[in-house]
């Protein structure tokens, strides 16, 4: 054969191979090659990747390599059984929408999914937009967190952020729960995202709501008019309730306020015609002149309204300067009964110390005005049930 003709068939075919698609550029037909790949990536634990970028992970076990090809990985799926998942398992999968992990995963990696290397910066960067998948309490949720990443929880009806450092759950009972740390503000009900109506939570399903502790503040208009609240936790971390904060929850009944709380905000529970006292903590030392409770949406002062307080505080001062009813609060009176220091005052504060479920007064347990109710309490309780004089509040003593 002419030597000729048989180096521009080699030539033709080298120049062929590095065309994206085989032959197409001189009109011969396109060459499919199937992206299917499969192995392993841990002892017991195997992999497969299709043409459409679903990547899946099966077995029992740790996830300890990543073998696919990065590039070609646009959703994973993690199956139940797997425990761990490595340092950088899906470092580099720049096209990675979403990423589903079971609770089986116990514990997560540095930098595991939602990072790339990025060419000019010279280091890593958090990918934008991706979507986690996983259960309420899982790693999975605790890494979405610490990463700020976007996830969906199971288990529950939705879930979204509700702060810088907090993140909010809603669930089929009608519970709105919030944790993490810092001030949260309203994020889960209907909002306009790009012209069109995005419906999380309506608030007039939410029936509970509950702060978990690390909270330390509740900005303006937060629960404004979730008006079938019937029930309020706010956590011993709280220091700020905002203005309007609860303005409106015309189910609300009853509001127990932290030890450590420091402010209560204009109107925070105007509106509230059922809520028929409040207890104010020691503590506050700002409390809103505007209003923050006892009148109905219409201003009216809610019949029978009480403050409970200490005397001197500026729950009396919010009292006197509205004309509600007041009633001074006096530590050692454990159990409300108008009588300090007395045998069952004691008895109901060393069960409530312990761990008991019973109904203490806790502003007038905190007898040493530390913000908490523990053993150095109960001493002192003893003490002056005893006769001793020992100092109450941080400041006043027993005559």
């Amino acid at each position: 054969m002419n030597k000729c003709f048989i180096c521009g068939l080699t030539a033709l075919a080298i120049a062929c191979v590095g065309v994206p698609g085989g032959f197409t550029n001189v009109g011969f037909p396109a060459i499919a090659v199937s992206a299917a790949e499969s192995g392993e990536c841990g002892e017991g634990v195997s992999w497969s990747l299709d043409g459409e970028g679903l990547l899946t992970v099966s077995g029992s076990g740790k996830i300890t390599s990543a073998p696919w090809d990065t590039a070609l990985v646009k959703n994973v799926v993690i199956n139940d059984g797997i425990t761990a998942v490595c340092d950088k398992a899906f470092y580099d999968c720049r096209s990675l929408e979403t990423i589903d992990i079971p609770a089986s995963v116990t514990k997560i990696g540095e930098m595991a999914f939602g990072y790339y290397y990025d060419e000019e910066s010279g280091g890593s960067e958090q990918l934008s937009d991706i979507t986690v998948f996983c259960d309420k309490g899982s790693a999975a949720e605790t890494y979405s967190r610490e990463n700020s990443f976007y996830f969906k929880l199971r288990g529950v009806l939705s879930n979204g952020r509700a702060g810088l450092d907090a993140w909010w759950t809603f669930d089929s009972e009608g519970t709105l729960e919030i944790t993490g740390t810092g001030e949260i503000f309203y994020s889960w009900g209907n909002h306009l995202v790009d012209g069109k109506l995005v419906k999380y939570v309506e608030t007039d399903d939410v029936k509970h709501i509950v702060i978990g502790e690390g909270i330390t503040a509740i900005d303006t208009n937060t629960f404004f008019i979730h008006r079938n609240a019937v029930s309020v936790s706010l956590p011993s971390t709280l220091k700020v309730i905002g203005e309007d904060a609860f303005c409106g929850c015309e189910s609300l009944t009853e509001i127990e306020f932290p030890l450590g709380l420091e402010e209560i905000g204009m109107t925070s529970f105007f509106g509230c015609p059922n809520l028929k006292s409040v207890m104010i903590p020691r503590s506050v030392t700002r409390l809103s002149n505007q209003l923050p409770f006892g009148c109905d949406k219409d201003s009216r002062k809610i019949p029978g309204f009480t403050i409970y307080g200490f005397k001197g505080s500026s729950a009396e001062e919010y009292a006197n300067n509205r004309g509600f009813d007041f009633v001074a609060l006096e530590y050692g009176d454990i159990d409300s009964d108008g009588n300090a220091f007395t045998v069952d005052d004691l008895v109901l504060m060393q069960k409530y110390v312990a761990g008991w479920n019973v109904a203490a007064n806790r502003l007038t347990a905190d007898i040493d005005d530390s913000r908490t109710i523990d053993i150095d309490d109960v001493i002192l309780l003893q003490k002056a049930a005893a006769g001793w004089k020992v100092q109450l509040g941080g400041a006043k003593e027993l005559p």
